[in-house]
C-alpha cells in the first residue's frame, strides 16, 4: 500500500511547510496494510468534514448579511414609498 507521506503522523508537524518536507514517524509503519498497525502512525481524520463545517459557518455568516442588507432595503423602499406619497398628496 502506498500513503502519501503526508498522510503519516509527522516529526515535523508543528511545522507550518511540513507538507513540502514531510517526516513520519515511522514510515514503515505507516505504509502497513494492516490497520492494527497503521492505526497509530497514519492519520486516519480526514479533512473535508472541517472543510464542510467551516464553509457551513462562513454560509451562515454570509446569510445573516444578506438578509440584514435585504431588511435595510426593504426599509428604504417602504420610506421612500411613504415619502413620495406624501410628497404627492401635499401638492
Amino acid at each position: 500500500m502506498n500513503v502519501p507521506k503526508s498522510c503519516c503522523i509527522l516529526l515535523n508537524d508543528k511545522d507550518e511547510k511540513a507538507y513540502l518536507d514531510p517526516r513520519p514517524s515511522n514510515a514503515a509503519k505507516c505504509q502497513s496494510s494492516e490497520s492494527s498497525i497503521s492505526g497509530m502512525y497514519r492519520n486516519e481524520i480526514g479533512c473535508s468534514d472541517k472543510l464542510m463545517k467551516w464553509v457551513s459557518h462562513q454560509l451562515l455568516g454570509y446569510g445573516g448579511i444578506a438578509i440584514g442588507s435585504l431588511f435595510l432595503h426593504v426599509i428604504g423602499v417602504v420610506l421612500t414609498w411613504t415619502l413620495l406619497r406624501k410628497n404627492y398628496l401635499n401638492f
